[in-house]
C-alpha cells in the first residue's frame, strides 16, 4: 500500500507494479518537484518484471536490490514500517477506535510522524 495525501493505491494483484510505481512517480515529480533517483527493493519478483525494468531503465532510475535472506538490508525500511504501525495501533487502541478504521489511522498516523521532529534530521521535520 502506497499513501500519499489521502490518495491510498492498494495492489490487488503483483502485475500492478509497474503502473502503481508509475502513479507515484508522477505524484513525487508534481507535488515534491524531484525526481525518484533510486529503487532499492527486496528481491520481490513483482520488482523484476521487463515492463518496470525497462521503465526504470528508460527514465535513468538506478535499481538496486538487496541479496536474498538478508533481512538486515532491510533494516531502515523494516523500522520505518515498525514505527508507522506502531503509532497507527497507539492511535486505534488508545482511543478505542474500532478497526475498520485502520486506514484513516495509518493515513493520520503518518501525516503525524512526517510533521514530527526527527533526530536524523537535527530535529527538524521531514515536511
Amino acid at each position: 500500500m502506497i499513501t500519499h495525501n489521502s490518495q491510498i493505491f492498494f495492489m490487488k494483484n503483483k502485475l500492478e507494479v509497474p503502473q502503481i510505481f508509475k502513479n507515484f512517480k508522477t505524484i513525487i515529480k508534481n507535488q515534491f518537484q524531484t525526481s525518484i533517483q533510486i529503487l532499492r527493493i527486496d528481491n520481490g519478483r513483482e520488482f523484476f518484471n521487463s515492463s518496470l525494468g525497462s521503465y526504470l531503465s528508460t527514465e535513468g532510475i538506478i535499481h538496486q536490490s538487496s541479496w536474498v535472506d538478508t533481512p538486515q538490508q532491510n533494516g531502515i525500511v523494516e523500522r520505518k514500517k515498525g514505527h508507522l504501525l506502531a503509532v497507527t495501533r497507539v492511535l486505534l487502541f488508545h482511543n478505542n477506535v474500532p478497526k475498520h478504521y485502520w486506514e484513516e489511522a495509518t493515513l493520520t498516523a503518518t501525516y503525524l510522524i512526517n510533521w514530527l521532529p526527527s533526530r536524523s534530521l537535527n530535529s527538524n521535520s521531514p515536511i
